[in-house]
């Protein structure tokens, strides 16, 4: 099921609403994680910087090969073009991007809560379980913590779970999450 490029359509109005389905949210004062010797061993080698226009095309490619059976990036390229305040870290290595992280921003109501929401995520096949994922959202976490209260993410908690990310069943989905990601 392609959840997440109908998920984003809504959040890209930098509007999220409160009361109803399961979502996964953090509070960044949550994430005091180190890295492990592993993740710092492996992305040793990469630089994380913000992402621009010279990265489209390297993009496009690494969301190909990332996700083979899913076109996200017509999802990425909105989120890059689009009004919503965005935060987009590419990692580099080599001279070209391995991994690739959006976070947008948007309010919570009621309450007008600051929040991140984080997606998609991506990293190159061949560099996936070595510490990449991790760096991005670590490093978006460190340049969000002034600007907003919370991140939400949907996404396979047993992967989040591990930035402090947990089940929020206080935040509405724009669609109904399938029960076997009732706790994402």
């Amino acid at each position: 099921m392609k959840i997440f490029p109908s998920v984003f359509v809504v959040f890209q109005q930098s509007q999220c609403r409160g009361v109803g389905k399961t979502a996964v949210s953090v509070g960044l004062q949550a994430n005091d994680r180190r890295e492990t010797s592993r993740e710092q061993k492996v992305t040793s080698d990469i630089e994380i910087r913000t992402a621009d226009a010279r990265d489209l095309a390297a993009l496009r490619e690494l969301y190909a090969s990332a996700f083979p059976d899913e076109d996200l990036f017509p999802l990425v390229s909105n989120l890059l073009g689009g009004t919503a305040p965005i935060l987009s870290l590419v990692a580099m290595s080599g001279g070209r991007p391995v991994g690739h992280v959006i976070f947008t921003h948007c309010t919570v109501e009621p309450g007008a809560v600051t929040a991140a929401l984080l997606g998609p995520l991506c990293v190159a096949p061949e560099r996936q379980k070595g510490g990449v994922g991790s760096a991005l959202v670590r490093a978006g976490f460190e340049d969000l913590k002034a600007q907003v209260s919370n991140v939400l993410v949907l996404g396979d908690p047993r992967y989040y779970g591990r930035f402090g990310f947990k089940p929020d069943h206080l935040v509405e989905t724009p669609h109904p999450i399938p029960v076997a990601w009732k706790d994402a």
